[in-house]
């Protein structure tokens, strides 16, 4: 029977109690201890501890291509980060952002992220761990033991997207998104294999492909194979108008960037050009 919703983790040590609503829909992938009460979980697999959450979503991908439920909410372990030693990915609930992907990704673009931030990226050449402030805090607490990337993020993008990077992309921190089955296949099987045996073959708890990932997700599913970074017009536009991405404040009123501002963003950065 097909699944009308899914909820994949990508789970260490951390505590899941916030997601024992959605526990029953919950596949828990560890690359740590198993999660407490692991009975009560869809599944739970063991999974080597490498690639970051980049390589726990794309497992799923690969491995439940063809069965994939008709829309899938994707988070890391603690999305709110309770712990204070980093900023909250959202502000939402699990409920929340359950009945949120259902409504968004059935009815209008087919994903959506919920985030406290959208960021543009455009540093092609290499991301700037210890010259940009909104890096440098992380990397002096995470970066120590990172396997940095031997492709700059052009020569990344290049060589999965097969055409040229834009002038900039959006993406949303902490890779804390909903997209539904026809997105994800709107992409071969083999190209999310291939991304996989990126870090597979580096075999490392902290690549920085990791990091490039969560820059183009949105790309993946949001912009048609062969078609968004050509330059004209009307491809463009195939791809702004889908562009579902909601920014999520994290005071107690919530903000949105709707989906036409957002677009507009998106085409401009594709007419632009790199």
């Amino acid at each position: 029977m097909d699944k009308a919703f899914e909820c994949v983790v990508a789970h260490y040590n951390e505590d899941l109690s916030w997601l024992e609503p959605l526990s029953s829909e919950t596949i828990v992938y560890s690359k740590g201890r198993p999660p407490c009460m692991v009975d009560c979980w869809r599944d739970v697999q063991l999974l080597p501890n490498i690639g970051r959450e980049a390589h726990t979503y794309l497992h799923h991908i690969v491995e439940c291509y063809e069965h994939l439920a008709e829309n899938t909410l994707f988070v890391q372990g603690n999305v709110h980060n309770s712990d204070g030693k980093t900023p909250p990915h959202t502000d939402l609930s699990a409920a929340k952002m359950k009945a949120e992907a259902l409504d968004n990704t059935d009815r209008s673009c087919g994903f959506m992220a919920f985030t406290s931030q959208i960021i543009e990226f455009k540093e092609w050449g290499g991301l700037p761990w210890q010259d940009c402030s909104s890096h440098a805090w992380w990397y002096y607490k995470n970066g120590q033991n990172m396997a940095k990337a031997e492709m700059t993020p052009a020569e990344f993008w290049m060589k999965f997207f097969k055409v040229p990077h834009p002038r900039s992309v959006y993406y949303v921190s902490g890779s804390v998104f909903a997209v539904n089955a026809t997105k994800i296949r709107s992409r071969p099987r083999h190209f999310y294999e291939e991304l996989r045996s990126v870090f597979t073959g580096l075999n490392h708890i902290n690549p920085e492909y990791g990091h490039f990932m969560e820059r183009f997700w949105g790309s993946i599913f949001l912009d048609q194979p062969g078609e968004a970074n050509e330059g004209s017009r009307d491809d463009c536009s195939k791809v702004s108008g889908t562009l579902g991405l909601k920014q999520r404040a994290t005071s107690s009123s919530t903000s949105v960037i709707d989906e036409r501002e957002f677009g507009e963003r998106h085409l401009q950065s594709r007419l632009n050009g790199p």
